[in-house]
């Protein structure tokens, strides 16, 4: 019977001792399933600003050539006006074409771009997609706003977390096949709750490892 004491209370120190390393070591995998689920909603939330951006400077960039065409078109009437001003034999009109020549038309050029050659297709149209694509050319930040990207790192981040989340419940299974074990008179069920609580306790140590290596993965991406 005295033999039987002191194993009694090692295994106890041994089973406290588990409890105490698997309560740590769960708490650590929902910390830092946290600070992830924390990071996966800032990248979300960039990537909705950065939309969000994109798209305000892809309408302001159409506006612009809403503008510049109106006075294109503007341009070309006065144009076609003027042609016809040029074959009338009225001397009014030909002097009406001539102010038309020097002020109006100058100065429409100028509010425009799509006047020049540099914007015109073969049939004499202008080229409005040229012109869209230069003006968000014009915009550096456009260049700069990934929203696509800041997403997909937001989607890889929540899997991570729901990586650790679970891993976290393998291992609070694990605490409570210890607590368990620490209740349990019999021999044969206190192995039976350690054996339990291993299994368990490698899988969630076995996930955290494998979201850790997920999330250098993605940290590494530019």
């Amino acid at each position: 019977m005295r033999s039987e004491k002191p194993r009694s209370r090692r295994s106890d120190l041994i089973l406290a001792v588990a409890v105490a390393v698997v309560s740590i070591a769960t708490a650590m995998v929902a910390w830092r399933a946290s600070v992830i689920g924390s990071a996966a909603s800032d990248e979300g939330r960039t990537g909705l600003v950065d939309a969000t951006k994109l798209q305000a400077y892809a309408s302001e960039a159409r506006r612009l050539l809403f503008q510049e065409a109106e006075f294109a078109f503007a341009h070309a009437g006065y144009a076609a006006e003027l042609q016809a001003m040029d074959d009338s034999r009225d001397p009014a009109l030909r002097a009406q074409a001539v102010q038309l020549r020097q002020f109006v038309l100058p100065q429409l050029a100028q509010l425009t771009p799509l006047t020049g050659a540099k914007y015109q297709k073969a049939d004499g149209a202008p080229d409005y997609e040229k012109r869209l694509a230069e003006l968000r050319a014009e915009t550096p930040r456009i260049a700069q706003l990934k929203p696509q990207e800041a997403f997909a790192r937001a989607d890889s981040l929540y899997a991570q977390q729901r990586g650790l989340v679970w891993s976290a419940v393998l291992m609070a299974i694990s605490l409570f096949c210890l607590a368990l074990s620490q209740l349990t008179d019999g021999r044969r069920r206190r192995i039976a709750g350690l054996v339990l609580a291993v299994l368990f306790f490698g899988s969630g140590l076995l996930g955290t490892v494998v979201a850790s290596t997920l999330l250098r993965v993605v940290a590494s991406r530019p």
